[in-house]
């Protein structure tokens, strides 16, 4: 029940560290699970001519955290473990005591900006294949930006004509159909015309072409909502006009 001065001791708790173990791709989101480790240090030293035994107690994490395989303590409590051991006379000595647990994270693809995602495409730590199957779905995200970018052109191309259509008409309606400038007008409606069924044509196309992109990204990259049919009939991404669905940052998703 008396402090024994002559025996010291210091006490660190080294930072967490964490080994990668696996990864995988599950419904949209990418899941890696680690394998995490935590040492306690104890720096003893025994100032005595006298060799001493030392109860020491280490407080238990009721949580996830175990202690490692090979380490047993002497007694263990609800609270804590009990370490003994004999420290030697006029001697400095470290004991450690590790734990270890385990941690899966989570990260949904969905609002991962395109150069984060290309980032994460090029891990080594995740497998080929599913690299493979991150870049390929940033490469369909591409394409779905770029037809969005050109259906919002092609959009505009057709309110011009529509605009300029309707100019026209106002123009010819004050006119002798006999007219020079009448038939002017004709030549350049009927021009107009074959412009607006273009350009119809051209959005129709685009639209295909982004429908088809977008069934082929929900493949890779399935609604993790659990309602794949109307997720399917959707920009899998979250939003029409933003094809990225989310701010752009190019942090690395998971901060490794």
């Amino acid at each position: 029940y008396a402090q024994d001065v002559d025996l010291t001791l210091r006490y660190r708790l080294e930072d967490e560290s964490r080994e990668l173990q696996r990864a995988w791709l599950d419904l949209g989101a990418v899941k890696m699970a680690f394998d995490l480790e935590r040492e306690h240090r104890y720096r003893i030293q025994n100032k005595s001519d006298e060799a001493r035994k030392l109860m020491l107690e280490q407080s238990r994490d009721n949580g996830d955290w175990k202690l490692r395989g090979d380490q047993q303590p002497s007694e263990k409590t609800d609270s804590l473990y009990r370490f003994e051991m004999n420290v030697p006379a006029s001697k400095t000595m470290e004991f450690v005591v590790t734990e270890e647990s385990s941690d899966e994270q989570q990260m949904d693809l969905k609002p991962i900006e395109s150069t984060a995602l290309e980032s994460l495409g090029r891990r080594n730590d995740l497998p080929k294949e599913e690299r493979d199957t991150i870049q390929q779905g940033r490469r369909l995200r591409l394409g779905i930006a770029d037809l969005e970018a050109k259906l919002v052109l092609q959009r505009q191309l057709l309110s011009d004509i529509k605009e300029e259509q309707s100019r026209i008409r106002n123009n010819m309606s004050s006119l002798n159909r006999d007219s020079e400038l009448y038939r002017r007008y004709v030549t350049k409606l009927t021009t107009q015309e074959d412009r607006f069924d273009d350009a119809l044509q051209a959005i129709a196309e685009t639209r295909v072409k982004l429908t088809d992109l977008k069934r082929q990204l929900a493949k890779f990259f399935p609604s993790s909502d659990g309602d794949e049919k109307a997720k399917s009939e959707k920009d899998p991404f979250g939003a029409d006009d933003d094809p990225f669905g989310a701010p752009e940052t190019n942090e690395d998703p998971f901060g490794l």
